[in-house]
């Protein structure tokens, strides 16, 4: 699994802590998600039950060496589905502290029936559970579809989630969960909503410097990508000639003349924006990712919630003790 060769990697590195980011993932196969929950989580534990009509079916762990490592879950409203049952089975199981904005809530599993000339019909036949026996699906009735969709969501049209005040169920430390509303973090961080206009302005300005086209940026100018490439802590510094020129590429082009003062009026984001593009160009997207998450706010908040992760792993295995003692002596 490709989760456990980066696991891996980053022991290798005496990685100390881990932080799991499931912001923008819409979701995918229920047994990826299985696998990527197994990793840690330990064999027999419960990851997520699915319930049709005719019977409910556990889905466990089979992991006999799962990672023991503090961890925090990223989520937010785009997190949904696969990503859900994911977080779902940290939160229930006292494995991981979920950090960022409410889960879309998506609980259910649909069924393609196939029909004639190439259609087909789409049928919810099954709803999934998180280990607590919480649903994750969210009310969808009597709602349009912009207001379900829409505004659930991240972007400029989000709005914020209340509370899921469903049935209560409890974690194995006996921490309080709702149900029926997606995955509420146990640690609420909103994003800072991304300015496009900024982000597409900044990439054509840097397509012109990595491109060659200004000759007086020559030391800009990149040949080719190098992946694979750690990141030295001075490349592509962005000085105020290099500000300078960007405030006279946006008066000279009229798409971006009239949000000149705008995109230019938090200089420090704008240098980070602007690096990031001729990191990426330079070194691929992974590289220029890397960088803008130093300074994303919903990382950092990930970050001083580790030792909230860190305490509630150490409760956990004193949980998990008592309970294996008392099975013990029960025998």
């Amino acid at each position: 699994h490709c989760l456990t060769r980066a696991c891996g990697a980053l022991k290798r590195e005496e990685m100390r802590s881990l932080i799991l980011d499931l912001r923008r993932n819409p979701g995918g196969l229920l047994r990826q998600a299985i696998e990527v929950a197994e990793i840690f989580l330990p064999r027999g534990t419960e990851i997520v039950s699915v319930k049709d009509a005719r019977a409910r079916r556990k889905h466990v762990s089979d992991n006999a060496t799962p990672e023991n490592l503090p961890l925090v879950v990223l989520i937010d409203g785009d997190s949904a589905s696969a990503s859900e049952i994911v977080a779902g089975a940290m939160q229930d199981q006292d494995r991981g502290w979920i950090v960022g904005e409410p889960s879309f809530g998506k609980g259910l599993v649909q069924t393609v029936f196939p029909l004639p000339a190439g259609t087909g019909l789409m049928l919810t036949t099954a709803k999934y559970f998180t280990a607590s026996g919480r649903s994750i699906q969210r009310e969808y009735g009597g709602l349009s579809f912009y207001d379900y969709y829409a505004e659930r969501r991240g972007g400029l049209n989000h709005k914020p989630v209340a509370t899921p005040t469903g049935q209560t169920f409890f974690t194995p430390t006996h921490r309080a969960l709702s149900s029926g509303g997606g995955i509420t973090p146990d640690k609420l961080a909103e994003a800072v909503e991304p300015d496009y206009r900024l982000r597409d302005a900044c990439f054509e300005f840097a397509r012109q410097l990595v491109a060659g086209i200004r000759p007086e940026y020559a030391a800009y100018k990149i040949a080719q990508t190098t992946y694979g490439y750690n990141l030295r802590g001075t490349e592509f510094s962005i000085h105020d000639d290099i500000l300078t020129a960007f405030r006279d590429y946006l008066r000279a082009t009229p798409a971006w003349r009239t949000y000149e003062a705008r995109l230019t009026a938090q200089p420090e984001t704008l240098r980070r924006r602007l690096r990031a593009e001729l990191m990426t160009a330079a070194y691929g997207l992974e590289v220029g990712e890397r960088f803008l998450l130093e300074s994303d706010q919903q990382v950092l908040a990930a970050l001083a919630e580790m030792p909230q992760a860190r305490s509630l792993l150490e409760r956990a295995r004193l949980n998990n003790a008592v309970v294996n003692e008392g099975s013990a002596t029960r025998q």
